[in-house]
């Protein structure tokens, strides 16, 4: 977590500068005050600056708080009743590419995030991750960001996804020349009723088309379609362990511009195979919670936060976060991010068996 530096133990104070994750601290806790709110810490200014600054406690704490544990409530599937699905195609439009854009207004600071998405209903909604919109989810120190806007895009109807075979031998990036589409936030999950551990896992968000990208224009795009194309959820059948499953996603690195004012995304696909499901251990106790799946194909450039899980045809989970050390990967499954829409009274027409 990232740590703001004052130059006085006032909130009202100039901040100096902040310490990011990764910078070691040294205190001589005998000098520091019971009950103390600041902390004196030295400020090295190569401007003749002043040489000690000051940070507030909790913010310490909270940086020294230990990550959000792994996923530690296996859930057996074995028992389920289930209702096999009929396999369906997977339609190239529904999956997107997203670049949001944020802006602080203060600072005039830029940034930018990049993922991927499902578009999940007619109306154009669009499942994917909530650290894609919400920059201060996953980063402390970011809440002064405002979003400014999503542009949305997928592959061009003439354009076929990658097959299996495909993927297995190239694992090719497949080019995206424009996004189209602007959309607005719609929903960010309620975190009420749920266990600190189901909060930090809870990474899905809502978002919807709501205009054109003006420079969709140049590329013969003149209106926003009258519907879209979607994917259907499945929560009624679940895979086996050891079963492949299929994500589609636009890896951060292979962003490109051949303008200032035109992106352009590469989208790839991935295949893996279920390693395990969790559970929750409060709301989602006895809920399908996450999916664990291993990688079957390299990930050659990663950042694929918010890319839909396929199997058989249908969305299953949105990819969350990847431990690279291991190569397993934790989704949100279907079922929770359900059951969050329906707790709070969420209502979009989806599809779902």
């Amino acid at each position: 977590r990232t740590i703001q530096v004052f130059q006085c133990p006032e909130e009202s104070c100039k901040v100096l500068g902040k310490f990011d994750p990764g910078i070691e601290l040294r205190f001589d806790f005998e000098k520091i005050e019971p009950l103390s709110k600041w902390l004196e810490v030295p400020w090295p200014n190569p401007n003749s600056g002043p040489k000690s600054g000051y940070i507030k406690t909790t913010d310490l704490e909270k940086a020294a708080q230990e990550a959000p544990p792994l996923p530690q409530v296996s859930l057996d599937v074995t028992e389920v009743q289930l209702e096999p699905a009929k396999p369906i195609e997977i339609n190239p439009q529904t999956i997107v590419g997203i670049v949001c854009e944020f802006y602080n207004p203060s600072t005039r600071d830029t940034k930018t995030t990049r993922g991927s998405g499902v578009i999940i209903t007619e109306n154009g909604h669009i499942l994917t991750a909530r650290s894609i919109v919400d920059l201060n989810y996953l980063n402390e120190g970011l809440e002064d960001f405002q979003i400014k806007n999503c542009l949305v895009g997928s592959l061009p109807q003439s354009e076929p996804l990658p097959s299996v075979d495909a993927i297995q031998k190239l694992n090719a990036f497949v080019r995206i020349p424009i996004l189209p589409f602007t959309a607005e936030v719609f929903y960010i999950p309620k975190e009420e009723g749920l266990s600190a551990y189901e909060k930090s896992w809870l990474d899905f968000s809502i978002i919807q088309i709501s205009d054109l990208n003006p420079d969709a224009k140049f590329f013969g795009i003149t209106k926003l379609p009258e519907s879209f194309p979607f994917a259907p959820i499945l929560i009624s059948d679940i895979p086996k362990t050891n079963e492949p499953v299929l994500s589609f996603g636009f890896p951060s690195g292979t962003t490109v511009g051949h303008q200032a004012d035109i992106r352009t995304l590469f989208i790839q696909g991935l295949l893996s195979h279920i390693t395990n499901y969790w559970a929750g251990d409060k709301r989602y106790a006895e809920d399908l919670f996450m999916i664990e799946t291993h990688l079957d194909t390299e990930d050659t450039a990663g950042g694929r936060f918010g890319s839909p899980i396929f199997w058989k045809g249908y969305i299953i989970g949105v990819h969350t976060v990847k431990q690279r050390e291991s190569l397993q990967i934790f989704n949100m499954g279907a079922k929770a991010i359900l059951e969050n829409l329906y707790d709070n009274n969420v209502a979009i027409p989806l599809e779902v068996y």
